[in-house]
Formats: C-alpha cells, sequence, structure tokens
C-alpha cells in the first residue's frame, strides 16, 4: 500500500518536486531500488510501477536506454514517461470519482 506522501501519487509534497519524481521513475525503469521515506524497505508505488513497465509499451529497451549515452537525452525521456504515469493516475482518478 502506498504511503500517503507517496512519490507515485499525484499530489503529493514528494510528486511534486521535480527531482524526487524524476530519481523514482529513473529507479522505476531501471529497476534500480527506491525506498519509502516513512517506512522502512522499498516504496510501493516503486513496486507498482516496475511491475507496470514490464507490460508497458512505454518502456524503452535496453538498446534504447544504451543509445540514450548522454544524460540529457536520458532525462528528458524520464521525464516525458513520468508526466504520461502522472496524467494516467490523474485520468484514473477522476474517472473512480466519477464512478
Amino acid at each position: 500500500m502506498k504511503c500517503g506522501d507517496c512519490a507515485f501519487l499525484p499530489g503529493t509534497n514528494a510528486s511534486n518536486s521535480p527531482e524526487t519524481l524524476v530519481v523514482a521513475h529513473l529507479c522505476a525503469l531501471t529497476g534500480e531500488p527506491f525506498d519509502c521515506h516513512l517506512v522502512p524497505g522499498p516504496c510501493a508505488g516503486w513496486v507498482e510501477a516496475v511491475r507496470a513497465r514490464k507490460r508497458s509499451p512505454l518502456k524503452p529497451s535496453a538498446t534504447q536506454l544504451s543509445i540514450a549515452n548522454n544524460s540529457k537525452e536520458l532525462m528528458h525521456q524520464m521525464i516525458r514517461l513520468a508526466v504520461a504515469d502522472q496524467n494516467d493516475a490523474m485520468l484514473a482518478e477522476r474517472e473512480k470519482e466519477q464512478g
């Protein structure tokens, strides 16, 4: 279960921090562990994101990652993925509210 300030929940302090958001999504993309800042262990949002990336057509391939050999290009790619994830989460929340 995600904590109340999860980087993977839209509108939280953590998700409103561009640096945290990019690091969180970069970790989800690469599988690098991303720990929860409130409870010991991996972030539950990160666990969900890693699982979703394995099924997502947005997941860059190993070849694409190796081609993205400079950090600026990779950062732009991660920002696009983070924005797409935030948009998906906001749409899902609105649909849930509308019933």
